[in-house]
């Protein structure tokens, strides 16, 4: 009787768990069936300021390597973690620039052109059921950039090109189906020496642009 008695709680317990995980299971079926992921395309329109930091740099104010920056961009979410961005951005770099032939130091701008190509990780998706309807999302972001650089005509400095790689993070926060608002902060550095601000010192100039805009959903 104490064997019957032990292999029927040994079974009930069995069928317990069983049912438990079934339940788990359709729960969870039910959950993702609720808040199937479409892929999407998406537009951006950002704009905010850039700051310039290199050798040249060093010490100076932060009025002084503060310029305006824009951007926008065209993108697609492939998963509800992995997403891919192509931007185009720009306007405005403020350095110091040192004339050594007349022992000079000398505050300047540079115009620039942006490509930017970027993958995008969805964090909160990472770590939080996706639902379709979520409010915020935080994006980590990382790619290459080409860089355009016009020429100078304050300082007589020649135009040229250059790339580097980029990294940062968005914060998004959803209005509605179509439209959300964001906040981003990307830091590029530049793999070829003087593009903020002239040759000289360490090899990798870089900036970070803070931004915020408008995601349309397409």
């Amino acid at each position: 009787r104490k064997y019957s008695m032990r292999k029927f709680i040994l079974l009930s317990v069995a069928l317990f768990i069983a049912a438990y995980a079934f339940g788990q299971k359709t729960s969870n079926e039910k959950a993702i069936n609720s808040n199937p992921f479409k892929k999407y395309w998406f537009f951006q329109v950002q704009g905010g300021t850039s700051l310039t930091y290199n050798e040249r740099n060093k010490g100076a104010d932060l009025g002084d390597i503060m310029a305006p920056h824009a951007a926008i961009s065209f993108g697609r979410h492939l998963s509800p973690i992995v997403g891919l961005r192509l931007q185009f951005s720009g306007w405005e770099s403020r350095c110091n620039g040192y004339r050594y032939w007349i022992n000079e130091t000398k505050k300047y701008k540079r115009n620039y052109l942006q490509g930017s190509f970027d993958c995008m990780v969805n964090f909160s998706n990472v770590f939080i059921r996706y639902t379709h309807d979520k409010t915020i999302n935080v994006y980590v972001l990382g790619g290459l950039t080409y860089i355009r650089v016009f020429e100078g005509k304050d300082i007589d400095m020649y135009h040229f090109n250059c790339f580097g790689v980029r990294g940062g993070l968005q914060l998004d926060y959803r209005l509605n189906s179509a439209f959300s608002i964001n906040l981003e902060a990307t830091s590029n550095f530049i793999i070829e020496d003087g593009h903020y601000g002239g040759n000289g010192g360490p090899p990798n100039d870089r900036n970070l642009n803070i931004m915020a805009g408008l995601t349309i959903r397409l």
